[in-house]
């Protein structure tokens, strides 16, 4: 298996975008998204209400990126940390 850092590096590593669709129940939900998405955008007569959907599209996925971007940093420092607490708890253990 690769080393994590090198997949990281390029680029073969995208947590983001892995784990949804791995779970069915998931995948359902992203399926039924899709085609609601579609359904109203095909809906909307006038460009203007087009514009205004496409403009709140983009300002939703931007907060979901940056509240996965968040939860992922939370995530690694939580087990930096954790790992951190080992190494001192091992080190005062004096266990090799």
């Amino acid at each position: 298996m690769e080393p994590a850092l090198n997949a990281l590096w390029y680029g073969k590593l995208r947590p983001s975008e892995s784990f949804l669709l791995r779970n069915p129940e998931n995948q359902k939900l992203v399926d039924a998204w899709s085609k609601l998405r579609k359904e109203l955008e095909g809906r909307i007569t006038d460009e203007e209400t087009r514009r205004l959907f496409h403009e709140m599209e983009t300002a939703e996925m931007k907060l979901s990126e940056a509240s996965e971007i968040a939860a992922f940093r939370a995530g690694y420092a939580l087990g930096a940390a954790m790992a951190e607490d080992t190494v001192r708890e091992r080190d005062s253990m004096q266990i090799t």
